[in-house]
């Protein structure tokens, strides 16, 4: 098992959602909307200075999900490359 941790510009949410409702991946999932921070782009604070936001999704999947889940990233990013995008993996071990 893998557990898939997404960080994204609240504005491609719903396109990622839509990739993986195609794909037949991620109905299972926890998702936290309005999270803060800063990667390689701009701040995302949700204040007047930088207004934007970003959303926090979590995924359990099996290991073979993992490269359609890297499809839908990369697809994305061709799509908002203006957007942050974060992905990683990580093995998960369910108790």
């Amino acid at each position: 098992m893998k557990r898939l941790e997404f960080i994204m510009d609240e504005s491609i949410a719903e396109d990622f959602f839509s990739h993986c409702e195609e794909l037949g991946v991620g109905s299972s999932y926890t998702r936290i909307d309005n999270v803060t921070g800063k990667g390689r782009l701009n701040p995302r604070m949700g204040d007047s200075v930088w207004p934007q936001l970003n959303t926090w999704i979590m995924i359990i999947c099996p290991d073979s999900e993992v490269e359609v889940f890297r499809k839908i990233v990369d697809e994305i990013r061709l799509d908002f490359p203006s957007e942050g995008l974060f992905f990683c993996c990580t093995d998960c071990e369910l108790f």
